[in-house]
């Protein structure tokens, strides 16, 4: 499996689901980028689970910052990002380790890789905390060239937020939301469709969309 993700900038993803840590390690970024930790705290905190309605796994996401930076930014050097893992229960997956759950990677996973750790190790949604990490780490740098990133919920259940209009003002509206829609009374309707799911022992799935605003013309490939 590569765990190497890029080509200017390069993401060396570590550790498992239920693994003692997960982090990555950049390679590739500038020295004289400001690096602002608080700015990461807060993206995984917009990240992190809590309610009913996801998972009960509860991580503090305590963020280490290992090696890359010095006196408030980058030097130039690999960055190293960890992330401890607290709430570990592998043995809780023992006795399915050998069934594929519904929506999830294992049944490609064992296909490709062999039998899965537990929980869905490299390809838990607990391993998105490290693309948050190491993509919050960029963002002071593109807002200060006038680029924006937002993700909206466009539908859970059945249920549709509205589309983006004003690309500019709904991205901004975005930031900063937990359960992130444009339209407040979907969110409302599909909060209802996870509780009734939840409670038939089920779950849903959903389909987000993210629009960036503020790019320089001509970027990317064809």
């Amino acid at each position: 499996m590569m765990d190497v993700i890029g080509r200017n900038i390069k993401i060396d993803i570590f550790g498992e689901s239920h693994s003692d840590m997960i982090g990555c390690e950049l390679t590739g970024v500038k020295k004289g980028l400001p690096f602002d930790k608080s700015v990461i705290d807060r993206y995984l905190y917009l990240r992190r689970p809590e309610g009913d309605l996801s998972t009960s796994r509860r991580e503090p996401d305590e963020l280490r910052v290992e090696s890359g930076v010095e006196n408030g930014e980058t030097n130039g050097k690999a960055i190293r990002l960890v992330i401890p893992n607290v709430d570990k229960r592998p043995g809780d997956y023992f006795a399915i380790r050998t069934v594929a759950r519904p929506s999830h990677a294992d049944y490609t996973g064992f296909v490709k890789y062999g039998a899965a750790s537990s929980g869905g190790g490299r390809f838990s949604g607990r391993m998105t905390a490290v693309f948050v990490a190491a993509g919050a780490l960029f963002i002071p740098a593109l807002e200060s060239r006038g680029i924006k990133i937002g993700t909206h919920i466009k539908n859970i259940a059945g249920v549709s937020d509205r589309d983006f209009i004003d690309f500019k003002k709904d991205v901004e509206s975005l930031s900063g939301k937990k359960f992130a829609v444009l339209d407040e009374s979907a969110a409302e309707r599909m909060q209802q469709e996870i509780i009734k799911a939840k409670s038939d022992g089920d779950s849903v799935g959903g389909i987000t969309e993210t629009a960036a605003v503020g790019l320089p013309a001509g970027l990317g490939e064809p």
